[in-house]
């Protein structure tokens, strides 16, 4: 049942990827950090106050703004690091690309977290080598409930 209803997601993302296309053709590429998660970011105490440092940039490369953005906010059990600040994220980007606003960034952020469940999903089934089923399928549902979210978001503002 979970890879059926994984497999119709993917068919419904394949069956909307023009409009993926389109996005990308409408915005600026950006230095993407392509594996964005809380596990991947953290918050160090300076003089002045905090800066945060990412870490494992081994999937990064040119991208979509905001994309790191909706992946930032996936906790997976870990403490989320806070919300994401499409405002602040459409302001900084606003000098470089007035055309960007906090719809457009919220959109980006979606289809960001859209592309990475599809990559994890991808990376993740062939190489599933556990002892236990429930394993298996504890992943592949967590990745899997992303998918679905972003892709009904996704349907929403395409």
């Amino acid at each position: 049942r979970l890879a059926g209803s994984v497999g119709s997601t993917l068919r419904a993302v394949r069956a909307g990827w023009p409009a993926v296309v389109a996005a990308f053709d409408r915005v600026p590429r950006v230095l993407v950090h392509g594996d964005c998660l809380p596990k991947n970011i953290h918050v160090v105490a300076t003089p002045g106050g905090f800066e945060v440092v990412p870490v494992d940039w081994g999937n990064a490369g040119w991208g979509l703004p905001a994309s790191d953005l909706g992946q930032s906010t996936l906790s997976f059990g870990a403490p989320p690091i806070g919300r994401a600040s499409y405002g602040a994220y459409a302001g900084a980007l606003g000098p470089a690309w007035p055309a960007c606003d906090v719809a457009v960034v919220r959109y980006l952020a979606n289809l960001g977290r859209l592309l990475w469940s599809v990559k994890v999903i991808a990376m993740s089934v062939p190489g599933f080598v556990h002892d236990r089923l429930d394993k298996v399928e504890q992943h592949l549902s967590a990745y899997a409930s992303v998918l679905a979210a972003s892709a009904r978001q996704w349907d929403r503002t395409a």
